[in-house]
């Protein structure tokens, strides 16, 4: 063989090895071998170098089994009687009722509301071997002990222990529980399942949006104690409301006209935290209604499946989470219940009005009819910008729980004008996106715009509000259902950009009401009453 022949089949064989060496290693997740790896901050150390490298979330895993022999930050006083910086491995969910439903931790011994078990924290016995298929999470305290309603918790790091490296853009497995699944991919997200419409006022950045979502939620008990392990780094405030503000927020962010890339780490941010939130759902957990707490879970989930399409984690949306124990349509039983002192009840006349109650689906005796009563604001202003985005997505028949949806209607019909960036207010994006987009992606197209005179005949289109005078500000005299009739006798009047009429209805208060809140009807008004006969008269008689 001449030496240019041997060269051509040298570089022959070094061709078909590479190709060979990338067949091999096609679809893993490229790692290097490491003694450590830091995420936000948490440090684990390894007896002896291991393959790592990062989920689609920039989370770390280590292919194992790996021996941790040290984590930074660690318990400066391990022999005391208060322990901190504490570590978990695969957590359970409390679903025993143990200690009241809180969650069984082992992060910190000072965190409110909770059961810390010392056998729990792998930190305080290490070295420790972890097998592979495990969530190794790692905590890092509040040095200064915290009081109110303030986390204990300041960061949570997680730590994947695999087989084998996962294909690049795999999605972390859940933390909760033994189950860890390497199935999702970023390259399954189904972006057509998003859509692009024309931005809004007061749309956020995609930076102060993703920011949100950069941890996973931490979810460990079904009851409110469950705020007290939303570490600060997480979720700060860690209440219900604030958390489905900003789940609303980024659902309806992804649906405007930004490019895929544009829009990638968000959705990669909110589709792992649903992964999150599906396996707390799969080990048997999930959230209770419990006044403005626990909000804030359904929509991660619901995306999720939509976005990777997966039909067992839609198989988990029919139950568990405190959007749907809240939600629900008068019943019979609904009026003829007794209920909790201060709680006004429901009529007849309400049986199919889609309405919401603080426990309902655990304690209806502290449902109220009355539109002020605690909480309402609070979960209606804080949901809606999750059920605007899946009616825009298309995707309500995958949340399933269609008086979630009707009811938001009829919050919104009532609290249009409470816009603000105040908590308790319909955040000014929310609420300009409802004004441009309600119904897209729906099959529902808003009414058109009608133009009423004095001595129309009107129905009532949903529950409203009849005031004294022609403004918000007007004395509020009481509440037509939908579908109840009257006759304009004056008007109209603008203010608060409304159009105000003044109506003659046919039963209950007369007032003022905003004419987005009736159509025209053919039905006359009724008959008048007979004038009662003079005494001594006989009717009917000749």
């Amino acid at each position: 063989m001449s030496p240019a022949t041997s060269q051509r089949a040298r570089r022959v064989l070094q061709f078909l090895f590479g190709f060979t060496f990338l067949l091999m290693f096609a679809g893993k997740q490229s790692a290097t071998a490491a003694t450590s790896v830091t995420s936000y901050g948490i440090t684990w150390f390894f007896a002896e170098d291991r393959p790592v490298g990062q989920f689609a979330n920039g989370d770390w895993w280590v292919v194992g089994p790996v021996t941790i022999t040290g984590i930074s930050p660690n318990d400066p006083a391990p022999t005391d009687s208060v322990d901190i910086h504490g570590t978990m491995i695969n957590p359970a969910f409390n679903t025993s009722g143990t200690a009241g439903w809180n969650a069984l931790q082992g992060f910190d011994s000072r965190i409110r509301d909770s059961s810390y078990q010392a056998g729990l924290n792998v930190a305080k016995r290490l070295p420790a071997t972890v097998a592979a298929g495990s969530s190794v999470m790692s905590s890092r305290s509040v040095l200064a002990a915290v009081s109110g309603d303030n986390s204990q918790l300041d960061e949570i790091a997680i730590l994947t222990v695999v087989a084998s490296a996962p294909a690049p853009g795999t999605f972390r497995p859940p933390y909760i529980g033994t189950q860890k699944p390497l199935t999702w991919n970023k390259s399954q997200l189904l972006y057509s399942r998003l859509k692009k419409l024309a931005p809004v006022g007061s749309t956020p950045t995609f930076a102060a949006t993703e920011a949100h979502f950069a941890r996973p939620m931490i979810a460990m008990g079904p009851s409110w104690t469950g705020r007290y392990m939303h570490p600060v780094q997480h979720d700060s405030p860690n209440y219900g409301r604030e958390i489905a503000h900003k789940l609303g927020a980024g659902m309806l962010l992804l649906n405007l006209n930004y490019t895929d890339a544009q829009k990638e780490t968000l959705l990669i941010r909110m589709v792992q935290r649903g992964i999150d939130l599906y396996g707390i759902l799969n080990s048997g957990g999930g959230w209770w209604p419990d006044g403005g707490q626990n909000h804030g879970r359904k929509g991660f989930v619901v995306l999720a499946g939509a976005i990777l399409n997966d039909s067992q984690i839609l198989a988990r949306v029919n139950g568990g989470f405190q959007e749907d124990g809240q939600h629900f349509y008068v019943s019979q039983a609904d009026v003829t219940r007794a209920r909790e002192a201060g709680r006004e009840p429901y009529t007849a006349a309400m049986i199919g009005m889609p309405e919401w109650g603080e426990k309902h689906s655990i304690n209806a005796a502290r449902d109220g009819s009355q539109w002020v009563i605690n909480y309402r604001d609070i979960n209606g202003v804080s949901n809606m910008g999750a059920i605007l985005a899946a009616r825009i997505m298309g995707i309500e028949s995958l949340w399933n729980h269609p008086a979630t949806f009707d009811y938001m209607d009829r919050f919104y019909a009532i609290e249009a004008a409470n816009v603000s960036t105040s908590t308790n207010s319909i955040q000014p994006f929310v609420s300009n996106m409802w004004k441009a987009y309600r119904g897209t992606g729906s099959g529902i197209t808003p009414p058109p715009v009608t133009t009423f005179a004095i001595g129309d005949r009107i129905s009532t289109i949903r529950n409203t509000n009849v005031r004294a005078t022609g403004t918000l500000t007007g004395t509020l005299l009481g509440v037509q259902l939908a579908g109840n009739l009257g006759t304009i006798v004056a008007g109209p009047i603008t203010a608060d950009n409304i159009t105000w009429w003044q109506v003659n209805y046919d039963t209950g208060a007369d007032g003022w009401s905003g004419a987005d809140n009736f159509a025209k009807s053919n039905i006359g008004p009724p008959a008048p009453t007979p004038p009662a006969p003079p005494s001594g008269v006989i009717v009917g008689e000749d």
